[in-house]
């Protein structure tokens, strides 16, 4: 929160990610009102869960993610992946599930990112669909100005008998300037 930030010392409510923000497998973390910016080519990492711990899990409650732009003006940010194991089902309980999983809500925002999320993993310029299966739920809040807002790699449960419980409810995907770098919309959500 604004008064608890314990990342930096008298900055209020802003943070800076030099190259990764990882949330660990088998952590919650809830980040209220803060606005956090990433350095180009940074990211963050939800974790999947291992074989003794369920997946990590971030809310972004009110909380703004966006680029640095101190050093560079023209540059996006790489994202938000949330990893996942994609021969693993999802669950009914949430709460356990070894899917890592990225909670938006309040007017939550992500900005200025090349995916501003991503259920999977992308390697430079490869994608690693053995860790699809990450679960992304928004509500109340906006993707902007990002290449691509929100992407869902290919994942299939393992029981073939539950639906995905990525979702997004009341969630604005917004253009609304040039992108930065002169980089052109891909797709505001796309689903694989």
């Amino acid at each position: 929160t604004t008064s608890g930030n314990p990342l930096s010392v008298n900055a209020g409510n802003i943070v800076y990610i030099k190259n990764e923000l990882r949330i660990p497998a088998g952590k919650v973390i809830t980040i209220t009102g803060l606005e956090i910016r990433f350095a180009p080519d940074a990211k963050l990492i939800i974790e999947a869960g291992t074989a003794a711990l369920p997946g990590g899990r971030l809310t972004l409650n009110g909380t703004v993610l966006t680029v640095d732009t101190r050093c560079t003006t023209t540059s996006l940010w790489r994202g938000v992946e949330v990893w996942g194991n994609s021969t693993l089902v999802q669950g009914t309980n949430l709460n356990t599930t070894k899917q890592g999983r990225l909670i938006m809500t309040n007017n939550a925002r992500i900005e200025h990112a090349r995916i501003g999320a991503l259920a999977g993993n992308l390697n430079t310029s490869t994608f690693d669909d053995n860790k699809a299966g990450g679960i992304i739920q928004a509500s109340n809040s906006q993707f902007l100005n990002n290449q691509r807002d929100a992407y869902l790699r290919p994942y299939l449960s393992p029981t073939a008998t539950e639906s995905n419980r990525s979702s997004f409810t009341n969630v604005w995907f917004t253009t609304n300037a040039l992108l930065k770098g002169g980089l052109t919309l891909q797709n505001h959500l796309q689903l694989n």
